[in-house]
């Protein structure tokens, strides 16, 4: 079910004063104005056992400058449907940023099971969200994989054609010590001519901030291979020196 659809449902059900047993989920009263799935979000992690792999799960999304608070809310099937936005409940977990702080992250602890996450964003007098994010480290944890990334050093072009296949691509970029640099792109292309924005779906920096990549300068790259849930299928990581 579309959040928007989500949304309607939980106003009913808050309305006729339904409780869900846990914390409570967001009241809708509060907010004159809900911008559902506004936030882009996505997931990854598995079990410490698995050592293919990544620890941990780690749910990412884009900060919003004019949002003063970011809450982490999530249902847990088969306990609830997790059909309406009443079946979730605050986490009550911080959240740090992260890729120099193009994106937000919080870190989480369940990984006994695969549940539903949604990212909730308030703003004076108004309430945003995230989609329905799937969180799946049993059935689908996250594999790291090894280096996928080319960088064409004369073009300036960031290249994965070996990656697996995704429903979408996020490329994160931070680092540099002189100019330092936090750029992040989700796309469904199998490359970024950076800094440009030809063919990217989202963009989580500020274009007209953006730096030059500079010679002999060391940055962090990051690759995430999402599914059409934005749970990742698997994370690449590596160091570039252009």
């Amino acid at each position: 079910m579309p959040l928007a659809a989500l949304l309607v449902a939980a106003t009913l059900a808050l309305a006729a004063g339904c409780t869900t047993g846990k914390a409570a989920p967001p009241d809708l009263s509060l907010y004159p104005r809900i911008l559902p799935e506004t936030l882009f979000a996505f997931a990854w992690g598995g079990k410490a056992s698995d050592p293919q792999a990544v620890e941990g799960v780690t749910v990412a999304f884009r900060p919003d400058g004019a949002s003063r608070v970011f809450r982490l809310f999530a249902c847990f099937p088969p306990e609830r449907s997790c059909d309406t936005l009443e079946h979730f409940h605050d986490l009550d977990v911080g959240w740090r940023p992260m890729a120099g702080g193009v994106l937000g992250a919080f870190r989480l602890k369940h990984l006994a099971s695969d549940y539903r996450v949604v990212v909730i964003a308030e703003r004076p007098g108004e309430m945003a969200t995230s989609p329905i994010v799937d969180v799946r480290p049993v059935s689908r944890p996250t594999r790291r994989v090894g280096n996928l990334l080319e960088f064409d050093v004369r073009q300036g072009e960031f290249l994965w054609h070996s990656a697996p296949d995704a429903a979408l691509y996020v490329l994160t970029v931070d680092g540099g010590r002189t100019q330092p640099v936090a750029a992040g792109v989700a796309t469904l292309r199998r490359s970024w001519l950076y800094p440009q924005l030809l063919g990217i779906v989202r963009h989580f920096h500020d274009p007209e901030a953006v730096r030059p990549l500079e010679p002999g300068e060391e940055y962090t790259v990051r690759l995430f291979g999402l599914d059409p849930d934005h749970w990742a299928e698997f994370v690449s990581e590596a160091r570039l020196v252009p």
